[in-house]
């Protein structure tokens, strides 16, 4: 495998060009994403991206590569170390994205993204977000438009040691704009009074699934 990846660190940037529904790296598959063309056949509906270690993802990290045809994603999928690729994903203001969603268990994976400053991380236009266990934390980086309007913003944190980026954050201070469903699991129910939501909003859905030790 260390040969196989040797190799395709050794293929120039931006040189593949590719027609596909759907796009799942791994590891080190996540490497090729800097092969591909910014001229991608079409657009790629589904984007998975899944990596437990650094040096997996660093390439990208380093070049700080905008892969600007990432926003054509319809649905973006990205756990454990892979969450840190976002900010060079492309996802700027004017992408639309059908569901965004961030997971990840060990605190690690999430370090990086959680020194950058609040707000400054754009997603464009997302109807469906989720963040599970430490990806929660990384709420308050993302910056979302003016006019947002979610149809449904999900979060899980079953943990409580993994809550502490959301306790730091001051109430009122997170804005999401008009959210259509709010569901907060486990110990997220604590971002509640985190979040800013558009005064005109209308919520059509408020799920709160919670536990005693999870509001103490």
């Amino acid at each position: 495998m260390k040969q196989v990846y040797s190799n395709i660190k050794t293929i120039p940037k931006k040189s593949i060009r590719i027609n596909a529904e759907n796009i799942q790296a791994v590891g080190n598959g996540i490497c090729v994403l800097l092969k591909l063309s910014s001229g991608v056949y079409g657009h790629v509906p589904d984007l998975l991206l899944e990596a437990s270690a650094k040096d997996r993802i660093e390439e990208i990290l380093e070049t700080k590569s905008n892969m600007a045809w990432i926003g054509r994603m319809e649905n973006l999928l990205l756990i454990e170390r892979a969450i840190e690729t976002l900010p060079f994903l492309g996802l700027h203001k004017e992408n639309k994205t059908k569901m965004i969603c961030l997971c990840a268990k060990h605190f690690e994976n999430v370090a990086g993204i959680l020194s950058i400053e609040n707000s400054s991380v754009s997603i464009g236009d997302v109807k469906k977000l989720v963040l599970c266990d430490y990806a929660v934390g990384i709420l308050p980086k993302i910056r979302f438009r003016e006019e947002n309007e979610m149809e449904s913003l999900a979060l899980s944190l079953i943990f409580c040691d993994r809550n502490a980026e959301i306790s730091k954050t001051k109430n009122n201070s997170i804005w999401v704009g008009k959210v259509g469903s709010l569901r907060l699991v486990g110990h997220a129910i604590q971002t509640l009074p985190k979040l800013r939501i558009h005064e005109e909003n209308v919520m059509e859905e408020l799920v709160l699934s919670v536990s005693y030790e999870h509001i103490t």
